[in-house]
């Protein structure tokens, strides 16, 4: 097998920092067309998806909360909406010009004081152990160089009972909608987004990496093995996308 590292021809099969470096710079490229694309390529549905996955995160008021990965914002506002004044919510992501568009949103919906936006990465966020009552991450796990050092660190950073939400791409267990989705993601998408003026590269990447990333129930295996408890996930748009929470084990 070729070394993807150093003949990185098909980026999906990075890992660790040539991966972070790769998604951090392919980031900073698509992130002003990145909204817009979304919704197109999701035929609509990214906003129900999202807010599908607030149900499942169940953020309250007062609690403190952490987008890991936090792209443009979107999550991150919808996180600030529930946990309200009371509450606190911060955001990571390491591309700039992505965390520029957060930081626009945040001033744009009216929120008071500045938002705890902040350039790093998900194996090593920097806040301080148990800081956080929920963490969420929004077509994240799939792009991170180590998923079971982002584990680790999703461990650290979560008070004892609390909970990480997983929002990303899947594929069907049932091999029609299987190869749907794959014709879409590998065909049609990358020429879809070349039309619409983005990176078809980019959105090319978005399609090896779902081939390559675990399915819906490896992952659940996945996050129990790294330590979370009672672990449960849902599919949607025909087993194309899943939700996935895990709760940190409660204080002794």
């Amino acid at each position: 097998m070729e070394d993807p590292v150093r003949n990185p021809v098909d980026p999906s099969l990075l890992e660790g920092e040539a991966r972070r470096a790769y998604v951090t710079r392919m980031f900073d490229q698509i992130a002003k067309p990145y909204d817009r694309l979304n919704q197109i390529i999701s035929l609509g549905r990214v906003g129900a998806w999202r807010a599908r996955a607030m149900e499942v995160a169940g953020a309250k008021p007062g609690e403190t909360a952490l987008d890991l990965g936090c792209g443009t914002g979107d999550l991150l506002l919808l996180l600030k909406e529930r946990v309200g004044e009371a509450g606190s919510v911060a955001g990571l992501d390491p591309s700039e010009e992505m965390l520029a568009l957060a930081r626009r949103k945040w001033e744009e919906r009216g929120f008071a004081g500045e938002p705890d936006l902040r350039q790093g990465v998900a194996e090593s966020t920097g806040f301080p152990d148990a800081t956080f009552d929920l963490v969420t991450m929004g077509w994240v796990l799939r792009n991170v160089g180590d998923r079971n050092a982002t584990y680790r660190e999703v461990l650290r950073i979560l008070k004892p009972g609390g909970r990480l939400v997983s929002l990303d791409m899947s594929r069907s267990s049932f091999a029609p909608s299987r190869w749907a989705g794959a014709l879409y993601l590998e065909g049609f998408m990358p020429v879809l987004v070349k039309v619409m003026g983005g990176d078809m590269e980019s959105y090319r990447y978005l399609a090896r990496s779902t081939r390559r990333f675990p399915r819906a129930a490896e992952l659940a295996r996945e996050w129990e093995a790294a330590g979370f408890r009672d672990v449960r996930y849902e599919s949607l748009n025909v087993g194309t996308i899943a939700i996935h929470r895990g709760d940190k084990e409660p204080r002794a």
